[in-house]
């Protein structure tokens, strides 16, 4: 039989930690975890050995918990299964049978809800990182040598697939991709969603961009250096995009090249809603835009 001797005034011997620390108490004033601190508790003992935080004690017979969380605690259980090859596959299996009974019993509402949950946290959590973890992570041409990755631009990255057709597209091929993709964007956007202003914002900036590109000449002939600082430059929309949502003008009539103007940064913002043209002059830059 194990006994325990008392390290603060060694006299007093208990057969279990139980009755020590009834000694403790009553004679020395110590509670458990003081007298487990100072005479009983190992080295690194009260931290997680997942994440390093402080873990909680439990008592002066077991000590502290491995791990501070539910997670950080299962994080461990799995590290320990995975030293048994049979029972990890066992538990791996049992997992991903859950799972897809979870998902075969969620509702489509309850799924994208779920699946925005994952998507928020990844975002989260990658944000969180620095931007050479995030090369590290995710760049893989980063991970090679300088050398390898100038091989690897410069024969097969600009020498095929989009990169490749890009350059030798004509005009009518380029202005068709364009043409699909509005097209794509547009009928993956409900009509309900569309009435939202924000919904709506987002498909006349989109469209507005392709505009640009393609009428950049004629928009900006003096090649004005374009952000949001004071001095920079705005495309903006002679006919608000706000007014053109409450007259339910197409999002293709107020992102046609003729409502494009460049404008300063600070004119544009004091500008707000105001429009510069009436909404019947729009719609026949419109159809000279179409002709």
């Amino acid at each position: 039989m194990n006994f325990f001797t008392c390290k603060v005034c060694n006299t007093y011997t208990a057969r279990n930690v139980t009755s020590l620390i009834k000694h403790t108490k009553s004679k020395h004033s110590l509670d458990s975890q003081h007298y487990y601190d100072t005479y009983l508790k190992k080295q690194n003992e009260g931290s997680c050995v997942v994440c390093n935080n402080t873990t909680k004690f439990l008592n002066a017979n077991i000590g502290y918990r491995e791990t501070c969380c539910h997670t950080c605690g299962g994080i461990l259980h799995r590290r320990k299964l995975k030293n048994n090859t049979e029972k990890y596959q066992t538990f791996i299996d049992k997992v991903k049978e859950n799972l897809k009974q979870k998902h075969a019993n969620r509702t489509p509402e309850e799924e994208k809800k779920y699946r925005q949950k994952i998507g928020n946290t990844m975002k989260r959590n990658n944000s969180l990182l620095s931007k050479e973890v995030r090369k590290e992570k995710f760049g893989w041409l980063n991970k090679l040598s300088p050398t390898d990755k100038k091989n690897f631009i410069d024969n097969v990255l600009t020498k095929t697939g989009a990169h490749n057709w890009w350059k030798t597209a004509t005009t009518e091929e380029k202005e068709n991709i364009y043409s699909k993709r509005a097209k794509t964007y547009r009928l993956k956007t409900t009509r309900d969603v569309r009435n939202s202003f924000k919904q709506y914002r987002a498909e006349v900036d989109y469209l507005t961009r392709l505009t640009y590109r393609k009428y950049k000449d004629s928009i900006n002939p003096l090649k004005l250096k374009r952000g949001f600082s004071k001095g920079l430059y705005h495309i903006d929309h002679k006919y608000s995009v706000s007014e053109g949502f409450k007259n339910n003008i197409p999002c293709e009539v107020i992102a046609c090249r003729y409502n494009l103007q460049m404008l300063e940064h600070n004119t544009n913002i004091s500008k707000h809603s105001k429009c510069i043209i009436s909404q019947q002059e729009l719609l026949n830059l419109y159809e000279q835009c179409k002709t």
